[in-house]
């Protein structure tokens, strides 16, 4: 991504504060010699160091994350506006100037490891749900869904960090 210096931020806080604002990410890979993306929402570790969430197991990643070329990037989009060269004062001045995009993004990359732990998904789901839920002012729980059901659907899913 082309990114001018003066535009890059590094700060842990200010990225990990993006990602846990707009947690749905465009995940790229490689698979076949062709892209696969998708959009999935992730969670950044404890110790920002990294990424996690589930998978459904018949979407094409999980076979990114069981070939030779497991590296992917997680994009994540915060909040972006079209500029107005009508904001600068050097508008009336000069006349020189023209539109832009202002934009917050975090790319993060690394290689797609599946892990295969039920009790793990149960959690993430849970926690997901715990921390989403409260902003449509519902108390919806996990627990709430029938447990034969959260098993089934649960099966269908595999726990993927990087």
């Amino acid at each position: 991504m082309y990114l001018p210096k003066h535009f890059s931020v590094d700060d842990p806080a200010l990225l990990a504060q993006l990602i846990a604002e707009y947690p749905l990410a465009t995940i790229v890979g490689r698979l076949d010699d062709q892209l696969e993306v998708n959009h999935l929402p992730l969670m950044l570790s404890a110790d920002k160091r990294k990424l996690y969430g589930h998978i459904a197991r018949v979407n094409p990643l999980v076979k990114v994350a069981g070939s030779n070329k497991t590296s992917v990037t997680a994009i994540f989009n915060g909040p972006q506006a079209y500029v107005t060269p009508a904001w600068y004062p050097s508008k009336k001045e000069t006349g020189k100037v023209v539109p832009t995009w202002n934009y917050a993004v975090v790319h993060a990359q690394g290689n797609l490891k599946l892990i295969e732990d039920p009790q793990w998904l149960r959690n993430h789901v849970a926690q997901m749900t715990n921390i989403h839920e409260p902003t449509y002012q519902s108390n919806w729980k996990l627990d709430d869904a029938p447990e034969e059901y959260v098993q089934m659907m649960l099966k269908a899913i595999v726990h993927a960090e990087w």
